[in-house]
């Protein structure tokens, strides 16, 4: 098996990738640049230490997968899920459409297309088959290709979180695959074949009805030719006859109205041309001929009225038969569509049914060939390795920063320089801690190292490592922060004056005194000092972890680390064995009740189950003896910790507070002690007190704890 290690910092000009170690010092070196001013990562809440700063590999196995390669998460965090259905049988489908029987009885085959269709569509996700650690996300693998294309072989295997999918454990599940790709393989050209029958089958069924549709067609069309003639001949007459007619009336009133017009025109001319000043007087005088006037345009109107009614009556008459007329062609295209209607209902349920069944089919056979297609054209990495079998190591920067209450984690993925002036200005922008993802859309591989942290046990192997191999502890801080400002120096990346303060920052400041730790410093000591350390000036400083501090050579530095690891691992080993008494001992409760109070999360949750599920790492932690486990449904604790239930509400309202004593009543049939741990408490001070003296009351056995902790 061969190893790879991939860059930690890429350039955009493809130029060399930068080193771990000069990665690394800058990468720290950003860290304390950034929580000085409070911006980047950290948040601006003073004081916080950098007490770890170390490189931790993430193991990604790359696999020969025929012609391909394939890549598997070594941490197994990442997970593919092939979902695929098995096609049900084709005997009875293909005995049924041989048979032909189904040829006069459209709904019949209908109804057995339908059926068919539910075997399909039932068994189309019907199996899931998990791949744990198989990497199929186009946008991750894209990265990684790109990553692997740049890394360079290792002369030895480098450390790494362990590995918890290996290559035996890979290639077993690609096995596994195979067989599934094999029997999917086999039906894929059986079931395009049926679909191609089902087609032939419901085309000749559906010929039939359409040729008894075009039967009935030409029936009733024959019958509306044959009578249309009369009817057209009648309809024409019946307009002549209503031409007619309306012109008789019409002339019968015109006579009158022509008269009754000349009447009013002629009192109008008088009435315009009357001079009430002029001696010649109209005879009757001017009121008569209003008078004449008026009644003439009255009678006019009722004259006018009339020959409309009369015209109407003559529209109604030949309107009605003229549309007796159209009645029988309207007649036999109404009996045409209801012969229709059989053979139409029989070719929608035919038509329907094929679609849904040929779609099953066709939905069944896409599932078929993407299962097919993974790891062949889905799922794939570009590599130029021509080695079968080998593992990429993935580089991730590791910081643990603590301040006085709690510790906070930041991991740092592989980076592209964020870089217009060459490499010049992208290690300048890197000391500024300007990262950018390798693509501005891509976020893939940014998030990548933080899954490490969604599995407990790789979180914690994750922590180990980075604990073990911390840049601050040991001859790494002189070797890497030392040779990486050497390296950026010669290279006039920074200047002289920025080396000598980065170095004097790390022997003055940023040396954690809680773990064994040497340093270096060019600071001239006072005559005090002189006095009480000998003159040697291969002397090196040394801090157990106590914090006790003295000077040793060089020569001794190893034998007294390895000293003091072991006296650390023996005062721990006793915490342990004392832990587990006070366990054994019945001291379980209390010893839970703290672990929960000292509990910080790592950020700010807004629903219970992300709380939970970090509170329960926690504990397993603290716990290893103990039996924990996490519940789900609301019948059940949140988490159990051998006889002890602990239910965790959160944020914490008046509704969440009310429900506290239903709980305590249910578990205590099962659960001789209860803890109740509210966290984002938003609920009244009153009704807290009530609850809170009421549970200790009524509830002796239950502990309740407020978790007020800001984040």
């Amino acid at each position: 098996m061969e190893w790879y290690t991939a860059p930690f910092v890429l350039n955009t000009e493809d130029q060399s990738p930068v080193e771990h170690d000069l990665s690394t010092a800058l990468t720290f070196w950003a860290l304390e640049d950034e929580r000085e001013k409070g911006g980047g990562f950290i948040r601006k809440k003073q004081p916080e230490k950098v007490t770890c700063v170390a490189v931790v590999h993430r193991p990604i196995l790359i696999l020969r997968y025929g012609s391909a390669m394939v890549a598997f998460d070594g941490c197994g965090i990442v997970r593919t899920r092939v979902r695929y259905g098995i096609t049900p049988s084709f005997t009875h489908l293909q005995n049924y459409l041989i048979s032909g029987t189904w040829t006069s009885k459209p709904e019949s085959y209908a109804e057995g297309l339908n059926s068919h269709s539910q075997q399909f569509e039932r068994v189309k996700s019907e199996y899931v088959q998990e791949l744990q650690g198989w990497i199929t996300n186009s946008e991750l693998l894209g990265e990684l290709s790109r990553l692997l294309n740049m890394s360079v072989p290792s002369d030895r295997n480098p450390d790494s979180i362990p590995l918890s999918i290996d290559v035996v454990q890979a290639r077993t599940a690609l096995s596994k695959l195979d067989t599934i790709k094999s029997h999917l393989r086999n039906e894929i050209i059986p079931l395009k074949n049926i679909k191609q029958k089902i087609n032939e089958c419901s085309s000749e069924v559906l010929a039939t009805l359409n040729r008894e549709r075009n039967s009935i067609d030409e029936k009733y069309n024959r019958e509306v030719e044959r009578i249309r003639p009369s009817v057209l001949q009648m309809k024409e007459k019946f307009e002549n006859e209503r031409t007619e007619q309306r012109r008789n009336v019409e002339n019968r009133f015109a006579g009158r109205l022509h008269e009754l017009r000349n009447r009013r025109d002629a009192a109008s001319a008088k009435i315009d041309a009357y001079d009430p000043d002029s001696d010649r007087q109209l005879k009757g005088g001017i009121d008569r001929q209003y008078s004449l006037k008026d009644n003439a345009k009255r009678r006019i109107r009722e004259l006018e009225d009339e020959q409309e009614e009369q015209i109407n009556l003559v529209n109604d008459k030949y309107d009605a038969l003229i549309e007796e007329q159209q009645e029988q062609i309207d007649s036999i295209e109404r009996r045409k569509q209801a012969a229709l209607e059989e053979p139409n209902r029989k070719t929608k349920a035919v038509d329907g049914a094929n679609s849904r069944l040929i779609r099953a089919i066709d939905e069944l056979v896409k599932n078929h060939e993407s299962v097919v297609a993974l790891g062949l054209s889905q799922g794939v990495i570009q590599s130029r390795i021509d080695a079968a079998d080998f593992v990429l190591y993935l580089p991730t920067v590791y910081a643990e920063l603590r301040e006085s209450s709690k510790a906070r984690t930041i991991l740092v993925p592989p980076r592209q320089l964020k870089s217009g002036k060459g490499i010049l200005g992208g290690v300048k922008g890197l000391v500024g801690f300007k990262f950018m993802p390798l693509e501005d859309s891509s976020q893939s591989l940014s998030q990548f190292p933080s899954s490490l942290f969604e599995n407990p046990k790789v979180r914690l192997a994750c922590t180990t490592l980075a604990s073990r191999t911390n840049l601050l502890r040991g001859p790494g801080i002189i070797s890497s922060l030392s040779s990486g400002t050497s390296k950026m120096e010669s290279r006039g990346w920074i200047k002289e004056k920025e080396s000598l303060e980065f170095r004097k920052r790390i022997a003055d400041n940023y040396i954690p005194q809680s773990v064994a730790s040497i340093s270096i410093t060019e600071t001239p000591r006072s005559p005090e000092a002189s006095a009480s350390i000998p003159e040697d000036k291969g002397l090196v400083r040394f801090v157990d972890f106590r914090g006790t501090e003295e000077w040793v050579t060089i020569d001794d530095l190893d034998k007294r680390r390895q000293e003091d690891e072991e006296k650390f691992a023996k005062v721990a080993s006793a915490t342990k064995e004392q832990s587990q008494k006070k366990e054994e001992t019945g001291e379980l409760l209390s010893l839970v009740y703290d672990a929960i109070q000292d509990f910080r999360p790592s950020r700010r949750y807004h629903n219970e189950f992300p709380y939970q599920t970090e509170l329960q790492g926690w504990l397993k932690n603290k716990f290893p003896s103990a039996r924990i486990e996490i519940q789900t449904g609301s019948s059940r604790p949140d988490i159990v910790i051998e006889d002890i239930a602990i239910e965790v509400k959160g944020p914490t309202d008046n509704n969440a507070l009310n429900t506290l004593t239903t709980k305590c009543l249910k578990y205590s049939h099962y659960y001789n002690k209860i803890i109740l741990c509210l966290f984002e408490p938003v609920f009244s001070e009153s009704n807290f007190k009530e609850i809170r003296d009421g549970i200790a009351q009524h509830f002796p056995h239950v502990r309740v704890i407020r978790k007020d902790t800001t984040y």
